[in-house]
């Protein structure tokens, strides 16, 4: 499979702490945006709700860091990888 090169301008600030999200759930950021693409062609549709920013944005990073909400948390990239069938 031959690859192609996505180059996409996102704030710094904003970049650093989704890396570090990523890493704690055992994916990297090309790892996440492959994630989204995959699952935008087999759904054909953004995978999830467009949502305004909560007011308590303090409580929505807790319940992110805490997994509310997820239906399952990946420590590594193959076991993910592995459940989406590629």
């Amino acid at each position: 499979m031959s690859t192609a090169l996505l180059q996409v301008r996102v704030d710094e600030a904003l970049k650093h702490r989704v890396d570090q999200r990523l890493k704690r759930m055992g994916l990297t950021t090309s790892g996440a945006v492959n994630l989204l693409l995959h699952q935008i062609d087999i759904q054909g549709k953004i995978p999830f709700d467009i949502v305004d920013r909560p007011n308590d944005l303090h409580q929505a990073v807790r319940d992110i860091n805490d997994g509310v909400g997820l239906s399952k948390v990946y420590h590594d990239t193959d076991t993910l990888y592995k459940d989406l069938g590629i």
